[in-house]
């Protein structure tokens, strides 16, 4: 095939992707944002155009990616698709959709109704059938659209039956998510059987109106439609994103993209935690949980965890400073604010430490992203958890430089805010067979064990006696394990985790010596305690071991696939940069 061949080829391949992002990015926003109970010829022309609008600019910036970014390389165009369709395959469980039910008909589920009337008494005169209603989404259906038996006879818009035969109503179309059929009462009592989409009621019809209710679920095939959309979408940022970063040929420049990007999403997050029920409509409580710790009068374990809530006086102090109103509110979206821009550099360092390139480092936080936008159910503002995995993922810096003099502080801080913080000094003791200083080292950590305790014990005699927190009247142990064993609280955990556990588990030969100790060191116990200790559908609780250990166990998969692909040249092209 000649050159000229290859680029026509690529020229429809490149059309038909345009097609199908365009097709993905009209049905999210229509999805999202503009879906009624009706249809819009006007409405239907304006998608036609900006669906046609979509694809003519999608396709010109998937022609220039190729032809200035790939330098017209086919071979590599072809794998780099392939590669990010994959990754955003990977990254299905993190971005599925809750299932809310269409409001358009068009997507909505198709309904059959059939109503049968055998009627108790005979009468002499034919009875009338006084009124049936089908209401949902603002829409009533009256009698008149259902379709009569033979046996009805119509007069003037009314409808009459010999009470010595059975009348049927049947009626089918789109239907709401909630919908209500209401029967009005006849003249002679009737036993009414009613199948809904194959669900069979009957009730007896004397003097007073009967109802029956429906509640539809979402269509399997939206739910899918949602869902593959999503993943082009998601598909497409990578591409485009990682196309213009790894041609970037300034260190300075490729810093910049990294720095601003990991605030962006960082902020993002901030945005989508603040979006969260128990933020929106419990900010009372959430006052009230603050307020109760610096009183000293909160239930265990949160009174022994008072660094955060330290910090976050800190916040509102400086929201009242500069006139906020709502000066608790907005301490806490700077503080989280700061957490999660902690969160993100230190992640990024902490994987290019693991010696991971610049490119599988910033996948690494996209998929930390993935676990963070599935870790708010009932969180409330959680800083202790999130302070939690700022201070482990600074231990596992401090670990990698083999620098503890700092340990003794830092344990100080992380056990004033979490208990959970015990196993960071148990994480330095495991690298003990690479330490150069080996007694000092290992006197270091020692004695921030020690503080640990001495924080720990102290919180408590401080503070003592106060009652355990029990959550959905299931208490530590037994009862809350068989509870965490349910179907729920996995299904959350799925979404948590995606696929990162199971294939870095996949691959564990390749894991580096200190990602494997960690493992051995920090997942048995954690997930062992949490079981029978915590609820796991909070999957927050579960941030320290994915962004330590699955998350990089993972990333030595991505690392192997992307070395296959001659995309891996772009890193040989800045490896003479300075490192990040």
């Amino acid at each position: 095939m000649n050159q000229l061949q290859q680029n026509r080829k690529l020229s429809y391949s490149n059309l038909l992707l345009a097609f199908l992002i365009s097709g993905s990015i009209v049905v999210l926003i229509y999805a999202r944002y503009l879906q009624t109970v009706g249809y819009s010829v006007k409405r239907a022309f304006f998608g036609v155009f900006v669906f046609a609008l979509f694809v003519f600019v999608i396709y010109v910036l998937l022609q220039l990616v190729f032809e200035k970014y790939y330098d017209g390389k086919h071979i590599l165009y072809r794998q780099s698709i392939l590669f990010w369709l994959l990754l955003s395959a990977m990254f299905v469980p993190h971005i599925l959709p809750i299932p809310h039910y269409p409001q358009a008909p068009v997507f909505q589920k198709s309904s059959k109704i059939e109503i049968n009337f055998r009627f108790l008494e005979e009468n002499d005169e034919p009875v009338q059938l006084k009124g049936v209603w089908l209401s949902f989404d603002n829409r009533k259906i009256a009698s008149s659209d259902f379709v009569f038996s033979n046996n009805w006879e119509e007069n003037s818009n009314k409808y009459f039956i010999d009470s010595a035969s059975q009348g049927r109503l049947s009626w089918q179309g789109k239907i709401g998510e909630r919908a209500k059929l209401t029967i009005f009462p006849l003249d002679t009592p009737a036993e009414v059987t009613v199948t809904w989409d194959g669900e069979e009621s009957t009730a007896i019809l004397l003097g007073e109106t009967i109802f029956f209710n429906k509640k539809s679920s979402t269509p399997i095939w939206y739910y899918g439609l949602i869902t593959s959309a999503r993943v082009v979408f998601l598909f497409f940022l990578l591409l485009i994103f990682f196309s213009l970063f790894l041609n970037i040929k300034s260190w300075e420049r490729q810093r910049a993209v990294v720095f601003v990007s990991l605030f962006l999403l960082s902020t993002w997050l901030v945005y989508s935690h603040f979006q969260s029920v128990d933020i929106t409509e419990k900010l009372d409580l959430q006052i009230s949980y603050h307020n109760s710790v610096l009183a000293g009068n909160a239930p265990s374990p949160w009174q022994y965890r008072p660094f955060s809530e330290w910090v976050l006086e800190g916040g509102i102090f400086l929201a009242s400073l500069v006139g906020l109103a709502d000066s608790f509110y907005f301490g806490a979206l700077l503080l989280r604010v700061v957490q999660n821009t902690l969160i993100y550099f230190l992640v990024y360092f902490y994987y290019r430490k693991l010696g991971f390139i610049r490119e599988i480092a910033l996948i690494g936080v996209f998929f930390l992203s993935g676990s963070l936008l599935n870790s708010f159910l009932k969180s409330g503002f959680s800083f202790n958890t999130y302070f939690d995995v700022i201070f482990y993922l600074i231990a596992g810096l401090l670990i990698l430089r083999r620098s503890f003099v700092w340990f003794p502080l830092l344990m100080v801080a992380a056990s004033l805010n979490r208990e959970t913080s015990g196993l960071i000094p148990f994480l330095a003791l495991s690298v003990i067979w690479d330490m150069k200083n080996r007694k000092t080292d290992v006197f270091f950590i020692i004695f921030s064990l020690i503080c640990w305790a001495f924080v720990f014990i102290t919180l408590r005699i401080i503070y003592p006696g106060h009652e355990i927190f029990i959550p959905y009247d299931s208490p530590p142990g037994i009862s809350l394990l068989i509870y965490n064993l349910s179907p729920a609280p996995f299904g959350l955990l799925i979404r948590f985790f995606s696929l990162t556990p199971i294939i870095g588990l996949a691959v564990v030969q390749r894991w580096s010596r200190v990602i494997k100790i960690f493992f051995v060191v920090l997942v048995p116990i954690w997930f062992g305690v949490h079981l029978i200790a915590s609820v796991i559908g909070e999957t927050r609780l579960f941030l320290v071991p994915q962004t330590l250990i699955f998350i990089p166990a993972f990333l030595f998969f991505v690392e192997s696939i992307y070395k296959k692909i001659d995309g891996g040249r772009f890193s040989e092209q800045n490896s003479t940069l300075l490192p990040l």
